[in-house]
């Protein structure tokens, strides 16, 4: 295959792979929701802090992807077992986190939406 001598290491024997499909897959992946974020940045649709968390995230795939031996020492650091283990716990912090992020941009969209309409049942009862 073509993409096989890119995926291969011959100094460790043949079919040993230095990386899977599903590390490349990330890797990609991660790339392109870097370029997205930045676009939505430069186009003002989000803000320099929510750009920078968004770029720690996906720039953690990659590392990880690369090096996936991380999630291994990080796990040890904490006290975790298994660096899967480690890797969905955090995963699932992070997404409690996002949800707060939204609820506070939700609860701010409403309060917001509240003073136009009073604003403007007010205007027009004049």
């Amino acid at each position: 295959m073509f993409w096989s001598r890119f995926l291969s290491d011959p100094e460790a024997g043949h079919g040993k792979r230095l990386m899977e499909a599903a590390q490349i897959f990330a890797i990609i992946f991660s790339l392109l929701a870097i370029g997205d974020s930045f676009l939505k940045l430069r186009e003002g649709r989000i803000s320099k802090r929510i750009f920078f968390l968004w770029l720690a995230i996906w720039l953690s795939v990659v590392l990880v992807a690369f090096y996936p031996g991380v999630t291994i020492f990080l796990s040890g650091l904490v006290g975790i077992q298994r660096g899967i283990d480690f890797a969905v716990y955090s995963s699932i912090l992070l997404l409690f986190y996002l949800i707060f992020l939204i609820y506070v941009r939700l609860d701010n969209l409403e309060k917001n939406i509240t003073t136009v309409v009073r604003e403007v049942a007010l205007n027009r009862k004049k």
